[in-house]
């Protein structure tokens, strides 16, 4: 992304099964709502390739290679993001709240619409079953 328009990348991004399509998130720096761009890994490989058949040491411009870039449906809300996967067809973000309330779960499509949002999400608490007792605040239970 360009660093004029966007805080950086930082560690959201996330690469499909099959390695075709790379996901990145960022802020916009205008606005502070939060966008994801979309590459297929294919040109930026052959950009890369090109690249260095130039001498230019394998560096490469992505913005002009990127796919799509959509606005998050959540917005410009601060969630801490935990974890940020892909199958090539949906964009799947693990989050967790500022309070240390149970984690949430968001699905979307890679035009960037809403298909799920789950809050408060209790997958995993059987592993670790007193989390909820880390957050005072906290007034949701695993069911």
């Amino acid at each position: 992304f360009d660093p004029a328009i966007s805080a950086g990348c930082s560690m959201n991004v996330c690469l499909s099964q099959d390695s075709r399509i790379l996901i990145c998130r960022s802020r916009r720096l205008s606005d502070k709502v939060w966008f994801f761009g979309v590459w297929k890994t294919e040109k930026l490989f052959q950009s890369l390739k090109e690249s260095r058949a130039r001498g230019n040491d394998g560096l490469v411009d992505a913005r002009h290679l990127c796919e799509r870039v959509f606005d998050s449906p959540w917005g410009t809300r601060n969630i801490a993001l935990q974890s940020l996967a892909t199958d090539g067809q949906f964009l799947y973000a693990l989050n967790s709240p500022d309070d240390m309330n149970p984690h949430q779960i968001f699905v979307m499509d890679l035009e960037g619409r809403k298909v799920l949002e789950r809050r408060p999400s209790f997958e995993g608490f059987e592993i670790a079953p007193g989390f909820n007792t880390h957050s005072s605040r906290s007034s949701v239970s695993p069911v």
